[in-house]
């Protein structure tokens, strides 16, 4: 037998120097890394947004158009009376902000202007507020709310619905899931 290689030699040494490069397949375009990259930051900008971005938080309840009273001033104030269940706790405080619908009107601007810190039952809130009959079927904390504007009395023990705000929480809070790790 005759020690004679099967190979060249310069195809060995060709081998040889191309075995230490590693070369690896380019399996995706430059366009889709850039393009990877963009949205990448878009979505750090949209968390960090939503990070400082606060949102108003809002107290909802069902309420009744109560008889308008003269105020202190001489104008006469239309009113009315959010019932909200004993068992929310979310502070309510005299000059919040608040937004009234009766019946099929557009929204109209209210103010807190009193806020009950008893429970009241149908039949004392009848009484108190001087209502035909009684707006509610069990107990309720009553809020009282003064309309931007005043209604007609045909309005009066109309049904309303009532969105007072409470205050404000991150827009991050507002993601399923976050709310406890974000906090207030």
């Amino acid at each position: 037998m005759t020690d004679r290689a099967i190979f060249r030699e310069s195809a060995l040494a060709a081998y040889r120097r191309g075995a230490g490069n590693d070369v690896l397949p380019r399996l995706v375009s430059r366009r889709t890394v850039a393009c990877a990259w963009i949205l990448l930051v878009i979505v750090l900008a949209t968390v960090a947004l939503a990070w400082f971005v606060r949102v108003p938080s809002y107290v909802s309840g069902q309420g009744v158009v109560v008889p308008a009273t003269t105020a202190r001033d001489g104008n006469s104030a239309t009113r009315v009376a959010l019932f909200l269940p004993p068992q929310d706790t979310t502070p309510i405080r005299t000059g919040q902000p608040a937004r009234v619908v009766v019946l099929s009107l557009s929204p109209i601007r209210a103010t807190v202007v009193q806020v009950e810190s008893d429970v009241a039952g149908p039949d004392a809130a009848e009484r108190r507020l001087g209502l035909p009959e009684a707006p509610t079927t069990g107990p309720s904390r009553v809020v009282l709310l003064r309309l931007a504007r005043s209604l007609p009395a045909r309005y009066v023990a109309s049904s309303a619905q009532a969105q007072v705000e409470t205050g404000s929480q991150r827009a991050l809070s507002l993601v399923p899931g976050l709310h406890s790790l974000v906090g207030q």
